[in-house]
């Protein structure tokens, strides 16, 4: 990862001129919101966007996931959190109308999907959406999000490392405590495992 001096110096200017070369248009087709690999992980300030827009407690919006750690004492320990997945995707996506429930408050990584960031060079995943025209307003737009993305992404990377306590990992326990640490920028927080309670 980039250091958040370079990452504040990205030109959104040029960055929007090499997506609006590469072209992209939202075909509605639901690739990106269902399927195994669709795993939305999300910071805390994107969760509690969530619960204000749909009104749910922060345990039926996001779960930890299975990615982690034992600690020896039989603890399981992630670094992230996860919207909550439903069937085959996201718990947000309408299959039916192929629409988001939650849109206009939707994570970042959805905002400027098929594209990230890799340091700060341009990447493209894989969409039907590619090749389409779009206008400069549209690939500005994009590059905004994409830089705001990767400064979020940096702080939020400092401020879990800075809150993390150490411990001593260990294969998976014959006695599971049961318990799972989410460690996060703003701190530890205990849950039990299979719940996302904050």
């Amino acid at each position: 990862m980039i250091d958040l001096k370079r990452a504040s110096g990205i030109s959104v200017e040029a960055l929007a001129e090499r997506i609006k070369a590469i072209g992209f248009r939202c075909q509605r087709c639901g690739d990106c919101c269902s399927g195994p690999d669709a795993e939305v992980l999300v910071f805390p300030s994107e969760v509690r966007r969530i619960v204000s827009h749909t009104n749910q407690p922060w345990q039926e919006v996001v779960e930890p996931p299975a990615t982690g750690v034992w600690d020896r004492e039989g603890n399981f320990h992630t670094l992230e959190w996860m919207l909550r997945r439903r069937g085959n995707g996201c718990a947000y996506y309408d299959a039916a109308s192929g629409s988001c429930r939650i849109y206009p408050a939707r994570p970042d990584i959805c905002r400027t999907y098929p594209f990230y960031l890799d340091g700060d060079e341009l990447r493209v995943s894989e969409c039907r959406g590619l090749g389409m025209e779009m206008d400069d307003n549209e690939a500005l737009q994009i590059a905004q999000e994409l830089k705001r993305r990767l400064i979020s992404e940096i702080l939020e990377e400092r401020g879990a490392r800075s809150r993390f306590s150490g411990f001593a990992a260990a294969d998976r326990p014959e006695r599971p405590t049961g318990v799972c640490i989410v460690h996060d920028g703003e701190g530890a927080h205990r849950l039990p495992l299979g719940r996302g309670e904050h």
